[in-house]
Formats: C-alpha cells, sequence, structure tokens
C-alpha cells in the first residue's frame, strides 16, 4: 500500500485540496483489497490442521500444474509473456500460487523419506528434483525466467533445512557450473541483456539499460528520506520509472 502511495500523486496540484482531489488511488484501493483478502485467507489456512494440508499436498500441486500447463492455450501474452489468466478485468498469475504448492509437496516427500538422515545419494535427489523441475520448466517457457529461479532458490532451502551431503552439493554447483555454456545458448535476448546489464556490460543507456538507470536515478534522487509524496519533479510522476507501480 506505501508503495501504492508513492505513485499516487500526479504532480499538477497545487494547494493541499487540489493535491487531496487529484490522487490516483487505483492501485491504493488495488493493494489494500488484496491485503484484506491475503488476511482472510491466513486466517482460514491457520483454522485448518496442517496434516490435513500435507495429506491435501499431491492434489493442490498436480491442480497448480494442471494450471499452468493450460497457460499455453487459454493465457493472455502480458509482456511477452503468457503468464496470466484474465477474467473479467481481474488478472491471476498461477506462478504465484505455485510457490506455495511445490513447497506443500517437496515438503511433503522429504519428511517422509529423508527427516532422520537428510539427503545421501544422487539417487534421492531423482524424485523431489522432479517436483521442482515440473512447474520450473513450465514457468521457464512462458517465458518467465525470474519466477523461475524464485521457485529453485525456495527448493534450494528446503534442501539445506533437510539436510543434503557436502559431496552431492559439490557435485550439482559442479554440474551447474559445466552447464552454463548452454544455459546461456537457451536464454532469450531479453534475458542474456539483463545479464549483461547486471554485469555492467554493456553501455545502452536508451535500450537494454534504460529500466535499470532510470531506477537508479529515481532512488538516488529520493535519497534515504525520499522527496515526499507532493514534491514537484518526482521522477515517478514525470514517468521515468517504467511500470513504476509494480
Amino acid at each position: 500500500i506505501a508503495a501504492a502511495m508513492a505513485t499516487a500523486a500526479t504532480g499538477e496540484e497545487a494547494t493541499l485540496a487540489d493535491k487531496l482531489a487529484n490522487l490516483n488511488l487505483y492501485y491504493v484501493f488495488r493493494q489494500a483489497i488484496w491485503f484484506v483478502i491475503g488476511l482472510v485467507a491466513m486466517v482460514f489456512i491457520m483454522s485448518i490442521d496442517y496434516n490435513t494440508i500435507k495429506d491435501m499436498s499431491p492434489l493442490i500441486y498436480w491442480i497448480n500444474v494442471g494450471i499452468l500447463a493450460a497457460l499455453f492455450v487459454l493465457g493472455k501474452a502480458t509482456n511477452n509473456a503468457v503468464s496470466w489468466y484474465t477474467f473479467s478485468g481481474i488478472g491471476f498469475q498461477p506462478s504465484e500460487l505455485c510457490k506455495l504448492s511445490m513447497l506443500l509437496m517437496l515438503s511433503r516427500v522429504l519428511s517422509q523419506g529423508f527427516a532422520e538422515d537428510g539427503i545421501q545419494t544422487f539417487r534421492d535427489l531423482v524424485k523431489p528434483v522432479g517436483i521442482v523441475a515440473i512447474p520450473f520448466v513450465l514457468i521457464a517457457l512462458q517465458p518467465d525466467m525470474g519466477t523461475a529461479m524464485v521457485i529453485a532458490c525456495m527448493a534450494l532451502g528446503v534442501f539445506f533445512v533437510v539436510r543434503i551431503r557436502k559431496k552431492i552439493v559439490l557435485g550439482c554447483v559442479g554440474g551447474f557450473v559445466a552447464a552454463l555454456p548452454l544455459i546461456w545458448l537457451v536464454l532469450s535476448t531479453t534475458q542474456r541483456n539483463r545479464i549483461r546489464v547486471f554485469l555492467g556490460l554493456t553501455n545502452d543507456a536508451t535500450g537494454t539499460e534504460y529500466n535499470v538507470r532510470m531506477s537508479q536515478m529515481a532512488i538516488g534522487s529520493g535519497g534515504v528520506a525520499g522527496k515526499g509524496m507532493f514534491a514537484e519533479g518526482n521522477l515517478s510522476q514525470l514517468d521515468w520509472v517504467p511500470v513504476k507501480e509494480s
């Protein structure tokens, strides 16, 4: 909600009354609604025995996988990615639900077979990695590599908690490093450009670097305390930062 408020002012206000009347509260209201829905959902989930959720996790997981797969037929392309369903103007992104369904399913499998000794062999990794790989691939093909990497990092956290032998970790790291050239070949041009920008290997201020540079300038301009929502000349008001509400 605070982030939405930061984008509410338009920069055309003169008096305080004008400022209040001219506020664009669309994102503020939307964030507030989802905040309330989230609280209700949280209370509902807390009232359910976690063993019941554990038993339901395979059903939740496979339904989510089915919804992800159906995106390629029924979904709507947004920002060059097929990641959303849209119903009467309301968007639904199933990859967000996947962050929970994958976590529940993976935790169920690991708690049943590896709770005492942890992961001891590469064979032990086959089923858990498969559980992560299915949604990872479906999300990466949208393509939404950012969310796919979040899924992978969440899985790594679960593997860490359940305990995994060091030689397996080193073997996986070595395999990943060896596969980097192949991974680079399958990345899209947009994904490669993002990596180049992150590593400082490109100098294209009006093209591939535009979003990062404008964001850095906006953050630097505001400093630690910010300029204030109604200050004149805010870079957010001047639309320097693309999709500033996200």
